[in-house]
């Protein structure tokens, strides 16, 4: 089973100036403005999974602003979502739950061309599970 990191979403308070440390002091290239979430690219790694790609040597960071007046936001705290890709989400998912971690979202095709599932680490911060969609799911 192949498993490595690629991409971090930060939970932040105030978009504008998160963008502007990731940016300006950091160094991190802009990808896709989403509104409530910005998509910056960091050196190294990459996302084999996600539709359109990061250029070669960079990883994804996303920056997500919560909506504090929502219920339920999903992630609904503030701190860092590790996102890994895999080869096979159902595996890795119910692999976790066998060790009894939480299982927050069940494996879901995404219209955006991936398999995906969230669990929560001891700490309770969430692990997004990446992967191909397959011609059976």
């Amino acid at each position: 089973m192949s498993i490595h990191i690629d991409g971090v979403t930060i939970r932040c308070r105030d978009l504008k100036a998160s963008a502007r440390f990731y940016e300006e002091l950091l160094g991190f290239e802009r990808g896709q403005d989403l509104g409530t979430m910005l998509e910056l690219f960091a050196p190294t790694g990459g996302w084999p999974a996600q539709a359109d790609p990061p250029p070669p040597s960079r990883i994804t960071v996303m920056l997500d602003q919560l909506d504090e007046s929502t219920p339920g936001t999903p992630g609904g705290t503030y701190g860092v979502v590790i996102s890994l890709s895999v080869d096979d989400v159902d595996a890795v998912v119910e692999k976790l739950r066998g060790a009894g971690r939480g299982v927050r979202r069940e494996p879901t095709d995404q219209p955006y061309g991936v398999r995906d599932a969230a669990v929560l680490d001891p700490d309770g911060h969430e692990v997004w599970i990446s992967g191909p969609l397959t011609a059976d799911a």
